[in-house]
């Protein structure tokens, strides 16, 4: 995971809650993001690594790219010489209910528990299961093109991980964009490749 969450939801007391939750070792911990000024929080977990990092921050992910944000205040901070800015966050440890476990349990969808399955199986690598996500919603409108939004919400995916997707697969060759409409297509190499794998049919 590589993803930055927007759109956050804060509780009566102004603050964004992200909890990390070992099962194992039964105890979680809270982090409370204080500051208003924060409007996103980056999470990343290496596939092959025992660690998770939250970063809560005052910018959006990439927020210099006007494709994906156009007039959007991304929340970046301008500093004159001499000047600072500080934000506040709060660490909490708290031992996870087990009636929260299993509400939560009880609520995941097949889907969700696919995806859960997954992150614990050392050999699966995350990213496949979205860059797959990003070709099926891509499919649905391969002739007309599809814009980064509709892409976004098909595949579930945060709008910055899937322009990161959609950049690399370009730069492989398998995506084309509409200088014009900004419109993504999937391109005849990708075509291609699944011409070359069908059987002979002697």
């Amino acid at each position: 995971m590589d993803d930055c969450f927007t759109h956050l939801q804060r509780s009566s007391d102004g603050a964004a809650h992200i909890e990390i939750i070992d099962p194992k070792a039964h105890y979680g911990l809270r982090i409370l993001a204080l500051s208003p000024q924060m409007k996103a929080i980056q999470v990343y977990a290496p596939p092959d690594k025992s660690f998770v990092a939250v970063e809560p921050q005052f910018n959006l992910a990439d927020p210099f790219n006007k494709e994906v944000w156009g007039s959007r205040d991304t929340g970046v901070v301008w500093l004159k010489p001499g000047q600072s800015v500080t934000w506040h966050i709060k660490l909490e440890l708290f031992v996870p209910q087990s009636r929260m476990t299993r509400t939560i349990a009880g609520e995941a969808n097949e889907k969700s528990r696919k995806s859960s399955k997954s992150a614990y199986d050392k050999n699966f690598v995350a990213v496949t299961q979205k860059v797959f996500a990003v070709i099926e919603a891509m499919s649905q409108q391969r002739k007309s093109g599809v814009p980064l939004e509709e892409i976004t919400e098909l595949s579930g995916i945060p709008k910055t991980t899937v322009h990161r997707l959609l950049y690399s697969m370009n730069k492989l060759g398998y995506v084309e964009q509409d200088p014009v409409t900004n419109l993504y297509f999937l391109a005849g190499k990708f075509f291609e490749l699944g011409k070359n794998a069908l059987p002979i049919n002697g």
